[in-house]
């Protein structure tokens, strides 16, 4: 995963739920027709403390905020998208950056074909296995561990883990939306 933004949210059982948002693109979301709704609008809808909801209406609700959100997910996307464009462009259209960027191409491809060739022996091909053995097993360990933690969380509502050091550690839930495969 790389430079991923936590952003954790208490529920009502007290136990802090993480929204991990990936600068990866693993979410397409469309722009929806501009309904006119600000960024400040999105931030605004939130359930009056006061009033009580029946669980179909803080379902509905839910739905809104989310679908909410994603608009406002896709709108800044295509606002970034553009102002990297702009900076991307700056770059692009300078003389001597163009050709200090061409020789950095050339040693690059240098660099790759020497890379490659020393990839190709025995012993790294044998290294370079053993590396993907090994972080498969942390992968496995990994999701068993985060399984557990689920299993603890219902058993005992706790948000902590007291460690084998004795070290107290957090317990952080993650969730993300993925497009569902047709």
């Amino acid at each position: 995963m790389q430079n991923d933004d936590v952003q954790t949210n208490p529920t009502d059982d007290g136990i802090e739920d993480a929204v991990v948002v990936e600068e990866t693109e693993v979410l397409t979301v469309e722009p929806a027709e501009e309904s006119g709704s600000t960024d400040t609008e999105t931030t605004s809808r939130a359930l009056s403390p006061d009033e009580p909801a029946s669980p179909a209406e803080t379902l509905i609700h839910l739905e809104q905020m989310i679908n909410g959100y994603l608009t406002d997910i896709a709108r800044t996307r295509e606002k970034l998208k553009s102002q990297k464009e702009m900076f991307k462009q700056t770059f692009e259209q300078d003389k001597d950056y163009n050709e200090v960027s061409e020789e950095q191409k050339a040693v690059k491809r240098k660099h790759n074909e020497v890379k490659q060739k020393i990839a190709k022996t025995d012993s790294v091909t044998a290294v370079k296995m053993t590396i993907d053995e090994i972080q498969s097993e942390m992968k496995d360990l990994q999701q068993s561990l985060s399984d557990y933690l689920h299993r603890y969380i219902q058993l005992t509502q706790a948000t902590s883990f007291t460690g084998p050091g004795g070290e107290v550690l957090t317990i952080v839930r993650t969730a993300k939306l993925v497009k569902k495969k047709d």
